[in-house]
C-alpha cells in the first residue's frame, strides 16, 4: 500500500496534467469493473462526456477527481511490491 505522501505526489501530477482538461472517454480496461460489468452511474457519466476535471483531491490514502456537474471519480491506488509502480485502480 502507497504512504500518504505518494498519493498526494500522484494527486499533484494528476493536477499538473488533467485539471481544468475534458475527459472524451472513459474505458475500463482490468479490475473488477471489467470482470463483473461497468460501476452503477457508468452509462449516465459516459453519456455526459466530454466533461472537464475540476481538481484531483486526496483525502489521507484516498484519490478522487473532482468533474463539473457535480461527479466524482473515486481511485485506489494499489503497490504490489517496493519495486513495483503504482496503479490506479
Amino acid at each position: 500500500m502507497p504512504e500518504v505522501i505518494e498519493i498526494r505526489k500522484y494527486a499533484d501530477f494528476l493536477n499538473h496534467n488533467f485539471k481544468n482538461k475534458n475527459i472524451i472517454d472513459i474505458k475500463i480496461l482490468k479490475g473488477r469493473y471489467k470482470t463483473h460489468g461497468p460501476f452503477e452511474l457508468y452509462k449516465e457519466l459516459t453519456n455526459k462526456l466530454p466533461m472537464k476535471v475540476k481538481e484531483v483531491k486526496t483525502k489521507g490514502k484516498f484519490l478522487y477527481m473532482v468533474l463539473e456537474d457535480d461527479y466524482f471519480i473515486f481511485s485506489t491506488v494499489l503497490c504490489q511490491n517496493a519495486s513495483a509502480k503504482c496503479l490506479s485502480t
